[in-house]
């Protein structure tokens, strides 16, 4: 008598479980992929966006007539603080830096807005990626499990070990 390990299974059963491993895991390994790519993408979207919006909305501004180049290089810095500062400007320059600066968080929000359904769509395909990966890498692992067993030597029967 020796040791040795057998499918619990019949050789069909068996080879349906690795075919459902192997895509399971690939699967798996796809939608792993796709989440670190959604997390770094979106971030990286987003911001090009902003950035993107700043930079259009500073050169807006700087083509308006009459608005002080102290006032471009803070809008540039600090976009809130050029909102409130805004008000101390000339009544006709005023109109025209508000607007631009509404047209600034209108472009941000956008990009973020963007950003923001690009990954819900992309996590919603990687979760539906997941429900079906994970049940499938499951019914293939116990399709494909093995038992220990007793084999014979001389006439090769087999019964379950304890």
């Amino acid at each position: 008598m020796r040791q040795g390990k057998v499918f619990r299974l019949s050789g069909c059963l068996v080879a349906i479980g690795f075919t459902l491993l192997i895509p399971a895991f690939f699967g798996l390994l796809v939608a792993l992929l796709f989440t670190v790519a959604i997390i770094g993408g979106t971030g990286n979207f987003i911001s090009i966006g902003k950035e993107q919006a700043r930079t259009n909305a500073v050169a807006q501004m700087k083509a308006i007539d009459g608005v002080p180049d102290s006032f471009v290089r803070l809008f540039e810095t600090n976009q809130s603080l050029a909102m409130t500062e805004a008000t101390n400007l000339s009544s006709d320059i005023q109109l025209p830096a508000m607007h631009v600066i509404d047209i600034f968080y209108q472009d941000t929000s956008r990009a973020e807005t963007a950003g923001g359904l690009t990954a819900t769509a992309g996590g919603i395909a990687v979760l539906i990626a997941y429900v079906v990966s994970i049940p499938t890498l499951i019914v293939g692992f116990l399709l494909v499990l093995r038992k220990k067993v007793w084999r014979c030597t001389q006439c090769g029967y087999i019964f379950d070990r304890a």
